[in-house]
């Protein structure tokens, strides 16, 4: 997925003085000063829009990063490609199409003989792309040295910006797409190895951010007048697990930052099963404080055991139910939204009229359903050869996809042990370890190189079963009526956007339930009191009765209301 593209105009260009020179900058956090900042007009940022928006906290939040510290050495925006100088495009992957976009765009910026800078998951999960040459890239733990290689390319260089380093900071300049929305990372990577995604690749093993430096960027985000705060995470259930805390113990710490009124709200990001489990009641709490929304993203993916194993996500479907059962018996008015993958290697008939019945069973009132896309092994790459028993490697290893050690220090790069499955030998051709670096391993020190991902080399469904299965799904899902009931309520919402036909603002309830009404522009970032005038299948609409903080001129919570009325505002649907 192309999260954003940033275009870059100057006033002058030294294009083609000193050609094309590729240059490699460590990832040690010092490397070179920036060069002469040519002239430059303006940056643009174009958002890409995408239905499975709930995977992509992280990577807006980067691109916000990013953005302002651009701003801040003193580019401007834009919104016309045409007469930009430089294209910097930001990426985010799980599945195939991420990257099919990505070609899709550099090709245009190379016909248009722009220079090119990708961010993001696909550079730092592929890194050895054919599309990625003559290609400047910044890896998804170096965006607080984007001006740098902004800069370097723009000078002719190609800069590969990769190795991995400690978290970027959380107080770097930001240009937030919505002003009243702050899109707030508390960790980066996983503990999970799901067979099919590429994710683990780009942002590797989990690193939580402290919880007194979350803490603070709170304070920092409310005072400039942030209305929501949206926690970003691959697995925001695993946070803390490598440094000794945790979820339930950040979320207690930041809702006592927020404004007793209510004026702010949070939401949870997305989380798996397998590490929310032993924290339930702790996160039915939170979700029932009147700060937070009481809502979850809980991706199942499949309602079949054995398809849930061949992905490697580690719970059950058995464990995923008592996840939805708890928190909407705990939680009043608890939404919950997941995510399915049609047509997995393997997945049966049976397999996916499971995942059917589950989905209708609880009317998720948000599915998000993709069809299973493979990323396949890298060209010139020798197949895996079965053996069993022939592991050299340590068998915790917890590497997505292929963790390869060395047979011994000195020796011919040659045979590797496949720590991931266990059991296989690979050839791996004495040219391709000087094309790799050293990462990181929870159990030892080991080389990595991306040979696509497990499932890629699974046998596949046909793809007319694929779509087929995807198409019906979608009908299932879409005839579902998750608001009827609805009208006539009084409920509390925040306001935060402008909807898409210009006419419209858009608020959420206590539920994240989107509400549109007809208000003026000066209502963005208040609460107000309405009553639901209609239902349709993807939001509700609303007549704004009250605007909270402008009632007497000063902010009122919603406590000081009066008697039902009051009882409908704080009842979630």
């Amino acid at each position: 997925m192309i999260v954003d593209m940033m275009f870059l105009a100057r006033l002058s260009s030294l294009k083609g003085q000193n050609g094309r020179h590729r240059r490699f900058i460590d990832g040690s956090g010092g490397g070179i000063p920036p060069g002469f900042r040519l002239p430059l007009n303006s940056i643009g940022v174009i958002p890409r829009k995408n239905k499975n928006k709930s995977n992509l906290d992280a990577s807006k939040s980067d691109s916000e990063y990013m953005a302002g510290q651009l701003s801040s050495f003193g580019y401007a925006l834009t919104d016309i490609p045409e007469d930009a100088d430089l294209w910097l495009i930001n990426t985010c992957t799980v599945k195939s199409p991420s990257q099919s976009a990505m070609d899709t765009l550099l090709t245009k910026g190379k016909r248009a003989k722009k220079p090119l800078v990708v961010a993001g998951c696909v550079p730092q999960g592929s890194r050895n792309l054919k599309e990625l040459e003559g290609v400047s890239i910044v890896g998804v733990q170096q965006i607080d040295r984007v001006v740098e290689v902004v800069e370097e390319t723009l000078k002719g260089h190609e800069v590969r910006l990769l190795n991995r380093k400690t978290l970027p900071a959380l107080d770097l300049p930001k240009v937030r797409k919505n002003k009243f929305v702050e899109i707030l990372p508390i960790n980066v990577g996983c503990l999970g190895a799901c067979t099919y995604c590429k994710t683990k690749h780009a942002r590797g093993h989990l690193g939580s951010y402290t919880v007194d430096s979350l803490v603070g960027r709170v304070r920092t985000v409310i005072a400039d007048g942030v209305k929501e705060i949206w926690l970003s995470s691959e697995d925001t259930g695993a946070y803390g697990r490598d440094i000794g805390v945790n979820l339930p113990t950040l979320l207690n710490a930041i809702v006592a930052e927020l404004p007793t009124d209510a004026s702010a709200m949070l939401r949870i990001g997305m989380t798996n099963p397998p590490f929310i489990l032993e924290h339930l009641k702790e996160i039915a709490e939170v979700l029932c404080h009147p700060c937070v929304y009481s809502f979850l993203h809980v991706p199942v993916q499949s309602g079949s055991d054995s398809v849930l194993s061949a992905m490697n996500r580690e719970y059950t479907v058995s464990e995923f139910r008592t996840v939805v059962d708890t928190l909407t018996e705990l939680v009043p008015g608890m939404q919950i939204a997941t995510d399915i993958i049609c047509g997995f290697p393997g997945e049966t008939d049976d397999d996916f009229a499971q995942t059917v019945s589950l989905v209708v069973e609880y009317k998720f009132p948000q599915v998000h359903i993709s069809q299973f896309y493979p990323r396949p092994v890298i060209k010139g790459v020798p197949k895996v050869q079965d053996a069993p028993g022939a592991g050299l490697g340590a068998s915790g290893c917890r590497r997505q996809d292929m963790c390869l050690r060395l047979r011994a220090p000195g020796t011919r790069f040659a045979k590797y042990s496949i720590l991931n499955h266990g059991g296989h030998i690979i050839e791996v051709p004495n040219f391709l370890n000087r094309a790799v670096g050293q990462d990181e391993c929870s159990t030892e020190t080991c080389l990595f190189i991306s040979l696509g991902t497990p499932a890629a080399r699974m046998k596949k469904v046909p793809s007319n079963i694929v779509k087929k299965r995807s198409r019906e799904l979608t009908s299932v899902f879409e005839a579902f009526t998750p608001y009827n009931g609805m009208e006539g309520r009084v409920e509390r919402i925040w306001i935060t956007e402008i909807a898409t036909d210009g006419i419209h603002l858009v608020g959420h309830t206590k539920a994240y339930v989107q509400v549109l009404v007809v208000a003026p522009e000066s209502m963005l970032g208040a609460s107000a009191i309405v009553k639901i005038t209609s239902v349709g299948r993807w939001s509700v609409f609303g007549e704004v009765i009250q605007t909270l903080n402008q009632m007497d001129g000063k902010t009122v919570s919603a406590e000081k209301l009066p008697g039902e009325e009051m009882f409908s505002l704080l009842r979630p649907m």
